[in-house]
């Protein structure tokens, strides 16, 4: 399962000071073409592209996306889950990716049911 990682906007503007930058957070391509929500980066500091590059940052916590009824798409929703604390976002990354990988049971409605799913040319009616 690849893992598609966001990194938020810089901010700009009159008040740009005022607003922390967010760290990344990570993303599913699900079989029908959409992203789901895989996990998350979050730490005391702001991220800052010059201080992960020497590691001057606060500990970084990492947390993944625990789907909720997977097969009924409309009633599916995520919780997040804490699963460790890194000092590194090299770390983060790599944590995150093992744990997707060893449990395969959390990921997004989209991954579940794409297997045993009916095609959609099963519900076109025919001319």
């Amino acid at each position: 399962m690849k893992i598609k990682w966001i990194v938020s906007e810089k901010n700009s503007g009159v008040y740009s000071s005022f607003y922390n930058r967010a760290w990344p957070s990570a993303r599913y391509m699900g079989a029908d073409g959409e992203e789901y929500t895989a996990g998350s980066i979050t730490s005391q500091s702001a991220y800052k592209p010059s201080e992960v590059k020497t590691g001057a940052h606060e500990p970084l916590h990492v947390h993944v996306a625990v789907w909720e009824n997977p097969r009924i798409p409309s009633h599916a929703a995520f919780k997040q889950q804490k699963i460790g604390v890194v000092p590194s976002l090299t770390e983060a990354k790599k944590l995150l990716q093992d744990y997707i990988t060893a449990h395969p049971e959390i990921l997004p409605p989209a991954l579940c049911f794409a297997q045993d799913a009916p095609s959609k040319k099963a519900y076109r009616a025919k001319p």
